[in-house]
């Protein structure tokens, strides 16, 4: 729906939200959102929004083909939360891809894994 009715060129990054932990929750009722961050000004008719809020978030940079993304959260929910000192926002944790899987091998893939913190 972004490429055919030309809005790339407002569209940031793609990002996906994720509302469940899929450790805790079965698949068929896992909730996400998938969409870009949006730099025009009204959102596009036809077009739903989503509010990351702003504040402290733990970021972690994973490097790697996305079905293995896991890793990555094993990784920041496993190693370094607890022993960060930190404690988890009640808010959903949001992934940033930061390059583009159409032109970027598996192994080259970088996605920002984002906790908010309280």
């Amino acid at each position: 729906m972004i490429g055919s009715r030309d809005l790339w060129g407002k569209c940031g990054p793609m990002i996906g939200v994720y509302y469940d932990d899929a450790e805790a929750v079965a698949e068929e009722d896992l909730r996400s959102f998938a969409g870009a961050e949006w730099r025009g000004d009204d959102i596009p008719e036809g077009f739903n929004s989503v509010e990351i809020k702003g504040g402290r978030t733990a970021v972690m940079t994973y490097k790697g083909p996305y079905a293995t993304l896991k890793s990555g959260y094993d990784a920041l929910y496993g190693g370094w939360l607890p022993t960060s000192g930190e404690t988890p926002a009640d808010a959903p944790c949001y992934e940033v891809y930061l390059n583009d899987p159409r032109d970027t091998p598996p192994e080259d893939l970088l996605t920002d894994l984002c906790m908010p913190l309280a």
